[in-house]
């Protein structure tokens, strides 16, 4: 059970930072950015289908259940009630999307390992399924050091540096304890 109260603003401050990030990309007509209004996976699939999307990025929540050996994404319901997605359902949405070379979940336990099996859990299903990169939380981390990350991944990104090279520059940026969250 999943309580979205007080959450619509979610992820205002990281899509901000992702706009200034990628910035010299967007100006030179390289990289294009849309933000869903509805994030539901219905919005999610209409897009897919009528856009070749390279990189996808969610920001959100996770969940993985051990008990169940299932793990997911949340999204929205066309009555902006949360909804649990399993990995199955998120990865049979992008599994046939041949342009998706990178996804980026933004949300605690997205990779999130089973003790018995190393090979369930969210990004792990999407990396079996072939996807070429996927950039997930193993555990719990706070919406501040989410938007660090994902500032400094793209940043990186922008300089020029691999997707892997722009993932070892954002973990540096969570070393630093006196960086603060823009």
């Amino acid at each position: 059970d999943w309580d979205y109260s007080g959450e619509a603003n979610l992820g205002d401050n990281e899509w901000r930072s992702m706009q200034e990030a990628l910035a010299p990309l967007i100006a030179a007509g390289r990289v294009t950015l849309v933000r869903l209004a509805a994030p539901t996976l219905d919005a999610l699939q209409g897009h897919l289908r009528r856009n070749a999307v390279h990189m996808l990025h969610f920001i959100g929540h996770g969940w993985f259940d051990a008990a169940s050996e299932r793990a997911g994404l949340v999204f929205e319901n066309d009555r902006q009630q949360a909804t649990l997605v399993t990995e199955e359902q998120f990865g049979l949405l992008l599994d046939d999307h041949a342009a998706l070379r990178l996804i980026f979940l933004n949300a605690c336990e997205g990779a999130r390992v089973d003790e018995r099996d190393a090979f369930r859990g969210t990004a792990q299903y999407l990396v079996r399924l072939g996807m070429p990169a996927v950039l997930a939380m193993q555990f719990v981390i706070t919406a501040d050091r989410a938007a660090i990350l994902s500032r400094e991944f793209y940043r990186a990104l922008a300089d020029g540096y691999s997707a892997e090279a722009a993932v070892t520059e954002a973990r540096k940026a969570l070393f630093d304890p006196a960086r603060p969250p823009e």
